[in-house]
């Protein structure tokens, strides 16, 4: 373990804490320096690495020993979990994981006292996190280090997967992957069905029943970017899981960018860097809705990325869009691939207009839904348009309200037929009114926006040509109006 978890940014894109979320997150330390481990008092307790929802973090020190990382599990839903459920995978963890040097071993625990603890090998250094950061600083992001320190991760996490049954970590994510000088090892083990117990037994005490929240005891914002909306139900664990969280992560890395999130333009992106198409297809098919069209475990993910490490193939930023004709992708699903009728609505005749809104513009022809989304532009910026086409737009993840406000500008444009405010603070129940200007929409995109409410959802009651709504990890939503939106739109599929 690190003492990183002290340093972890706070994501923009986060609601705001409630009084009670903070008290929940940030409690009172139940332990002092100096302190005696429980039950193994030759571990003195030396400074407080970190905290949250879970529990505590310290360093802790043995004469002979030397040092170690220590979790307690503070939390009473979180610590029954552990010691009755979790118990024979802690186990299972400690007998596989202690020899794999891309894992931090976890060297003891105490399941039966008061407060349970995990041992885990403490590790000097940061994070994952904090080695993107400097990838980024050095113009490094499209260099090898990322492909090679995704088959590290990947190579351990197919070792877990091979076992009968498999081990499944669930809260994959770079504040877990731990970076010893170049080696990434994995940490949080044996602990994310216990953390996600405890988040899921919170979001019915809160009443809403649809809380996305899947804490570590190194709480950081937004783990649940990195969680299938299966996983967000309550379903089993599966490899599926972090293989979706493998995707999430490798596209972050080959964009240089933590706050990125793929959504259905993931494969134009990854096209349009130049990013060799074995990884690019991986990363589509893993953060595919469906966890059929993900591949079954970590393997695949360790089996290509080995063959791209001796071919020394290098994710690299172009100069210009790769044309259509040079790409070797392999077909991938989008993330909501409805087939639907997509009858040419062009424009009347060829106009331009402002986009203010910061995001990205896209392009392809109307009545041709298997054709590639193309990258237009990146606003702001004029656009022009055209007979014969429809159009998507993304907008940037730290796009403030005013940003949202100018989207109205494509208000009436039939042939805006794509829509993804995903993880934007700006979206709000006044922004979604203006949707109603919209009538062209097929798919919308609003994943992780706090600021909508049921009361937002009734604008939505219009957009009656929606084929695809997600709207997993809006955290202030109802059963009941996700109810009373599925019975407005019959005809879409809608995530949340």
């Amino acid at each position: 373990m690190s003492d990183a978890g002290d340093r972890l940014p706070v994501d923009p894109n986060t609601h705001k804490q409630s009084p009670t979320d903070v008290a929940r997150r940030t409690p009172r330390s139940l332990f002092a320096p100096g302190d005696p481990l429980p039950n193994l008092e030759m571990w003195v307790l030396e400074r407080r690495l970190g905290g949250g929802g879970f529990g505590e973090v310290w360093l802790a020190r043995h004469e002979r020993k030397g040092e170690a990382a220590v979790k307690f599990c503070t939390d009473p839903v979180a610590r029954h979990q552990l010691v009755t459920h979790e118990k024979t995978v802690v186990a299972r963890v400690m007998r596989h994981g202690g020899n794999h040097p891309n894992v931090v071993p976890l060297l003891e625990c105490n399941l039966s006292g008061e407060i349970p603890w995990l041992m885990y090998e403490y590790v000097e250094g940061g994070t994952l996190a904090g080695a993107v950061a400097e990838w980024r600083a050095a113009a490094a992001a499209g260099s090898a280090a990322p492909v090679r320190t995704l088959h590290a991760i990947t190579g351990a996490l197919a070792k877990f997967h091979r076992l009968d049954p498999p081990l499944v970590h669930r809260d994959m994510k770079p504040e877990n992957i731990l970076m010893a000088g170049r080696v990434p090892r994995i940490t949080d083990f044996g602990i994310g069905g216990a953390a996600e117990e405890a988040a899921r037994v919170e979001r019915a005490l809160d009443g809403t029943g649809l809380e996305v929240r899947v804490p570590t005891m190194l709480q950081a914002a937004g783990s649940s970017r990195y969680a299938p909306h299966e996983q967000f139900l309550g379903s089993p664990a599966n490899p599926r899981d972090d293989v979706y969280a493998i995707g999430v992560i490798a596209y972050q890395l080959v964009l240089g960018d933590l706050t990125a999130i793929p959504g259905p333009d993931t494969a134009a992106e990854l096209r349009a860097l130049r990013v060799p198409s074995e990884l690019a297809s991986l990363i589509v098919r893993s953060v595919a809705l469906d966890p059929r069209h993900r591949p079954k475990d970590a393997a695949e993910w360790e089996t290509k990325l080995e063959a791209l490490v001796r071919k020394k193939t290098v994710a690299g930023r172009p100069s210009a869009p790769v044309p259509e004709s040079t790409s070797r992708d392999e077909p991938t699903e989008e993330l909501a691939s409805i087939s639907g009728s997509e009858l040419p609505v062009p424009v009347p005749v060829s106009q331009a207009l402002d986009l203010s809104a910061r995001g990205r513009w896209y392009v392809r022809p109307a009545g041709r839904p298997e054709a590639e989304w193309q990258i237009v532009t990146t606003t702001p910026a004029r656009l022009r348009l055209a007979p014969g086409e429809v159009y998507r737009f993304s907008i940037n993840s730290a796009a403030t309200a005013d940003d949202v406000d100018a989207i109205r500008a494509l208000a009436g444009l039939t042939s805006l037929r794509y829509l993804n405010l995903s993880y934007c603070a700006g979206v709000t129940d006044a922004a979604l009114a203006h949707l109603k200007a919209f009538p062209g929409l097929r798919q919308l995109f609003l994943r992780g926006c706090p600021g909508v409410t049921d009361a937002g959802l009734v604008h939505l009651h219009e957009l009656t040509a929606l084929a695809t709504l997600e709207l997993i990890d809006c955290t202030r939503l109802t059963a009941a109006g996700l109810a009373a939106l599925r019975a407005a739109l019959p005809g879409c599929k809608v995530y949340g």
